[in-house]
């Protein structure tokens, strides 16, 4: 797996994002991409099967997504069900069990993986935190608290994303695809991209010596 950021490249073992004895934490940040990143962007159909309704609530309540598109959602998203997420009231939990999508789409809000939550994302492509005023936090913690990534993941794509793992939580790529932290052209607004592994969100960014 190959992180590319305008700020720092890091190239961990096996596909796995963790770090062992960080201390206060490693936290990548500080990535406002503001140069065309030399990279094909593929984007894919505007469709979408289920939507998240907005507020709080647990990702397998099948009551708060609703079909988006013109193809039905499944209800609780399978593995065939695009997802999107683009409410800034949305708190997602997916907590003790496999939650599955086609393709991951969350621009907006926050989604939390624990209690050996596992969140398999099977397609190419994948967002978190697009559109412009978009604030989008991806959570992992706890053991066994996974996000499988089938393909590459966008971080902050003219917005703000931001992917924190803690206390054992895994960002696991599945076929060693690219995580791109901050992502935009000069003709567009600003993006942050982040990277949080086992920090608090309001530490000062510090990038890590490469060895």
């Amino acid at each position: 797996m190959r992180i590319v950021t305008d700020c720092i490249n890091l190239d961990p073992a096996r596909g796995k994002v963790t770090r062992a004895s960080v201390g206060r934490g490693l936290l990548l940040a500080g990535c406002s991409s503001l140069t065309i990143m030399l990279m094909l962007f593929c984007a894919s159909s505007a469709r979408a099967d289920c939507s998240w309704s907005g507020g709080a609530g647990s990702w397998f309540d099948a009551g708060k997504w609703v079909q988006l598109g013109s193809e039905p959602c499944s209800g609780v998203p399978t593995s065939s069900d695009w997802v999107d997420i683009n409410r800034p009231d949305a708190d997602i939990t997916i907590s003790g069990a496999q939650a599955y999508d086609g393709s991951f789409h969350f621009r907006a809000g926050r989604v939390s993986i624990v209690n050996g939550g596992v969140l398999n994302s099977n397609s190419t492509y994948h967002l978190v935190g697009q559109g412009s005023d978009r604030q989008a936090e991806l959570v992992v913690t706890g053991p066994g608290s996974a996000w499988n990534v089938g393909g590459e993941a966008w971080v902050g794509r003219i917005a703000t994303g931001k992917i924190r793992l803690a206390d054992g939580g895994l960002l696991n790529f599945i076929g060693g695809h690219t995580l791109v932290l901050g992502s935009t052209t000069t003709m567009q607004s600003p993006s942050h991209g982040v990277l949080v592994i086992g920090a608090d969100s309001d530490l000062t960014p510090e990038a890590p010596a490469l060895s």
